[in-house]
């Protein structure tokens, strides 16, 4: 599949570069034949400066003198008697037309008359440099030796083959900026694009629902779409061994905290005993997704870690027995430091001897690089969630650079909110309903009357929370 992707895209490359300069080239042969062709007359004049001094004083004194004498060669005041000569051509004109160049070293000065009579521009030239000869004979000190300009053969442009060569070379930086510009912002539209420029297997898609209908207690037709998804990280974690999940994103707003909550609802359907943590300090959203308080949670555990060496996960029961949520918990004061390395390593190298079989961890998008990074290093997979509406090449480049240097196993990619055509199909397909399992239809922030809001669990790995009959 990859070396059909890239024979695509060579593909697609090659023809814009050959239409680029294709089109280059030929735009600029055509605009050189349809442009009036220009000639340039030049003439040479020879400066010398005539003092009192030696030979050697008089060149000094000519070159130091030339860069002045090839202003005034140019200059109203001789152009003007040359204008006067021609009713057609005004000082204006004239000086557009006129150019003095001063050779390096030498006592030499440049005249051009550019036209497209070219029996006019050596006329001109010429004139120009007898009216710079009489303008400077009585007032300067200087000897003007002119070489009169001969009739110009040949134009200076348009030259069509140069100039068709020069096109096509801009065809060619056109086409590639071009494609630069498309290959890295252009918005990919299809599962098969996501794949290629991730490298990663696709777990499964979910369509763009309205905000009401995200979870599954709300939109049955999602559930066979999580069957799926759940069944292969059950394949994966039987492969990778891959207790603890961190369900994560490029940037914030790409639906990876709901997507977290129905992977740990489908688990635990499945009769899987699932711990579903919301690691998001900053901005929590499983308590809201699941209607449960917020009072305590993760950030309180931490609190205490920092007081005394005992752990309390102060976890929350569902109304499905296998699924405990441990909520963020209060704002603190400094998020930042919350998600310290040790503190969230002993967190976390409990909750691998808890006796469940998933803790899915809901963390900060990879965007906030600082907490990403210590939670990356910690986990032992992760699964990324894409928004499909607004994916570009570049930032999906962006996030698998990101993503290279973990030594974590990327387990793969769910893609969200998507609405391609070649995946409609399988949003619109009969699927069957989960059972009638439902969260509390509460205020976030106030618990049901007899609800088990804290569940204390000492540090030692032997607790019974979550532990199987049998166990």
């Amino acid at each position: 599949m990859h070396s059909l992707s890239h024979l695509r895209v060579l593909r697609r490359w090659l023809c814009i570069l050959t239409f680029g300069v294709l089109l280059c080239s030929a735009g600029t042969f055509v605009v050189s034949q349809f442009t009036p062709p220009v000639y340039q007359a030049t003439a040479t004049l020879f400066i010398h400066f005539e003092t009192t001094g030696s030979s050697y004083e008089n060149t000094s004194a000519s070159l130091e003198a030339v860069p002045t004498y090839a202003q005034l060669v140019v200059s109203p005041s001789v152009l003007r008697s040359v204008v006067n000569d021609h009713a057609h051509l005004t000082l204006a004109e004239l000086s557009a037309m006129v150019s003095a160049d001063v050779v390096a070293n030498t006592q030499l000065i440049k005249l051009n008359v550019e036209s497209n009579d070219p029996v006019l521009a050596a006329q001109l030239a010429n004139e120009i440099c007898q009216s710079f000869e009489q303008f400077t004979a009585g007032q300067l000190p200087v000897s003007i030796h002119i070489l009169p300009a001969d009739q110009p053969r040949s134009p200076v442009r348009p030259k069509p083959l140069s100039d068709t060569l020069i096109g096509a070379l801009a065809g060619v930086g056109c086409s590639v900026a071009f494609l630069l510009i498309f290959e890295w912002l252009d918005h990919l539209a299809s599962l098969e694009q996501v794949q290629d420029v991730l490298d990663m297997e696709v777990l499964g898609t979910i369509a763009q629902l309205p905000r009401s209908q995200h979870l599954l207690t709300t939109t049955p037709t999602l559930a066979e779409t999580y069957h799926v998804l759940c069944a292969r990280l059950n394949a994966l974690q039987r492969i990778h061994c891959c207790k603890l999940l961190m369900v994560t994103s490029a940037v914030a707003g790409e639906g990876k905290s709901s997507i977290a909550a129905n992977i740990a609802y489908s688990l635990a359907l499945q009769g899987k005993h699932v711990l579903l943590v919301d690691a998001h300090i900053r901005n929590p959203k499983l308590h809201q997704y699941l209607h449960l308080a917020n009072r305590t949670g993760l950030s309180n555990v931490f609190s205490e870690m920092w007081v005394q060496r005992g752990l309390e996960l102060y976890s929350q029961t569902t109304d499905l027995p296998t699924l405990h949520v441990l909520t963020a918990g209060t704002l603190p004061a400094n998020p930042t430091t919350l998600l310290q390395f040790p503190l969230i390593a002993q967190l976390f190298e409990y909750c691998k001897q808890l006796a469940v079989d998933y803790v899915i961890i809901d963390a900060p998008a990879l965007a906030e690089k600082k907490e990403a990074s210590v939670l990356l290093s910690l986990v032992q997979g992760v699964v990324l969630v894409i928004d499909a509406s607004h994916p570009s090449r570049y930032e999906l480049l962006r996030v698998k650079r990101m993503l290279r240097g973990a030594r974590t196993p990327i387990l793969g990619v769910v893609i969200n909110k998507h609405s391609w055509p070649d995946q409609k199909k399988e949003g619109k397909m009969p699927l069957v309903a989960p059972p009638a399992h439902h969260f509390w239809d509460r205020d976030p922030d106030t618990p049901p009357q007899g609800a088990r809001v804290k569940t204390v669990v000492p540090i030692t790995p032997s607790s019974t929370l979550f532990r199987r009959p049998g166990l």
